[in-house]
Formats: structure tokens, C-alpha cells, sequence
């Protein structure tokens, strides 16, 4: 896949900065480092990042009947009513399978917070940074919490 003539610079950065939080696997990291996996990861953090966004806009609509206009994951948190936030939360830490605390939470979330235009465009900015195991963890408790809210 090309993604630039910057595509070098992109592929030295993504691996510097390793932003992937994940425990691979000799052979998965071998391919990894070969540039055979990062490609289909771009278009499934760039999945996951709007999945995150849709399901937080659909959550959103269903507790204030307001359908949000904004994208950044941030500010659709932060539109959400205050318990909603406290069990996303709670959830987020328990599917994350280790202790967080509520500003290593807003840490992550800021971190991933415009993941969704980032990781489309890295062509042309080569940063970006996303924790895929927080990112699953974040949706699964936006969906578990949906499942409750759902009359």
C-alpha cells in the first residue's frame, strides 16, 4: 500500500512510537515490523474510531433526544448525562482488565480523541496515536451501557 512519498517517514514514526498497546506474539510482530500488518490495522483503528463515534452519538440521541453535531470522541463523552459517564467508565476500566483511574481514563480518551480523522489521514500527517485494547474496551462499555438505556 502506498500511502505518500512520506511513506517511509510514516512507517518509521508509527513504529517508534509503537502506539499499538498490544503483547504480539514473535511471529505477529515479525510481521508486524515488516510492514505487513500495520496497513490492515490503519483501516481497523480508523473502524474502530467511528464505531466508537456512532455508537457514542446513538447513545447520546437515546438519553437526551438530541442528536450531537460533533465528532470529537471528547465532547461527545462529555454530552453524555453524568451516570452514563460513571458506568462507561466503570466498564471501560473492567473490560481493559486492569486498574485505571478516572484520569488514566480521560488520558486514553483524549489520546484517541480525533483518532478517526487522524488514522484516515496519516498519509499526510505521519503522527497518530491509538491503544486498540482501550479503544475495544471504551466501545463495549458504550454498547453495554446502549443495552441498558434501550426501552
Amino acid at each position: 500500500m502506498i500511502l505518500s512519498k512520506n511513506n517511509e517517514y510514516v512507517r518509521s514514526e508509527i513504529t517508534k512510537n509503537n502506539p499499538f498497546d498490544l503483547n504480539f506474539s514473535p511471529e505477529v510482530k515479525k510481521r508486524f515490523d515488516s510492514g505487513e500488518l500495520r496497513e490492515s490495522m490503519l483501516a481497523a483503528i480508523v473502524c474502530l474510531s467511528f464505531s466508537i463515534e456512532l455508537y457514542l452519538k446513538g447513545l447520546i440521541t437515546k438519553l437526551t433526544g438530541n442528536p450531537p453535531m460533533k465528532h470529537l470522541l471528547k465532547d461527545l463523552f462529555f454530552s453524555l448525562p453524568d451516570d452514563a459517564k460513571t458506568e462507561i467508565i466503570k466498564n471501560t476500566e473492567m473490560n481493559y482488565g486492569e486498574s485505571m483511574s478516572e484520569q488514566e481514563f480521560m488520558d486514553c480518551l483524549a489520546g484517541i480523541n480525533n483518532a478517526f480523522v487522524e488514522w484516515r489521514y496519516i498519509y499526510e500527517n505521519g503522527k497518530a496515536s491509538f491503544r486498540p485494547n482501550f479503544g475495544v474496551s471504551f466501545v463495549r462499555a458504550i454498547a453495554a451501557e446502549a443495552s441498558h438505556n434501550i426501552t
